[in-house]
C-alpha cells in the first residue's frame, strides 16, 4: 500500500501535513471548493482560484486571505470574473495558461 493511502494517525499526522503542503507547492495553480485547499494554497503561496460551497466558509475564509495576493474567490469559471475581481498579475498569468490549454485540447 502506497503511504500515501495510509489512515492518518496521531503517529503520522504531521508527517501528512507537511507531505499535502509539499504537494501544494509544486503546483502551479490551486482550483478548488474546499477550505483546506484555499488554506493550504496560501500557506504555501501557491496562486488559487476558490469557488464557493455549500456552507459559505470558503467564501469567508478566502475574502480574509485575499490580503496576500494568492488565493482569489471567484463565483464563475468566466475568465472576465477573474481580471476584474483583484485578481493579481500571478493568478491572472496562471489562469490565463489554464485557459489556452483548455482550448487547445477541446480545439
Amino acid at each position: 500500500m502506497d503511504e500515501s493511502e495510509l489512515p492518518v494517525t496521531w503517529k503520522n499526522r504531521k508527517s501528512v501535513v507537511e507531505r499535502k503542503l509539499e504537494e501544494f507547492g509544486t503546483k502551479r495553480l490551486i482550483l478548488t471548493d474546499r477550505l483546506h485547499g484555499a488554506i493550504f494554497a496560501y500557506i504555501t503561496d501557491t496562486p488559487c482560484i476558490a469557488y464557493p460551497n455549500a456552507n459559505g466558509k470558503v467564501e469567508r475564509v478566502c475574502n480574509y486571505l485575499s490580503d496576500n495576493g494568492n488565493v482569489r474567490f471567484t463565483r464563475t469559471v468566466d475568465s472576465k470574473c477573474i481580471w476584474e475581481n483583484n485578481t493579481n498579475g500571478t493568478v491572472k498569468e496562471k489562469f490565463g495558461e489554464l485557459i489556452s490549454a483548455v482550448r487547445s485540447i477541446s480545439s
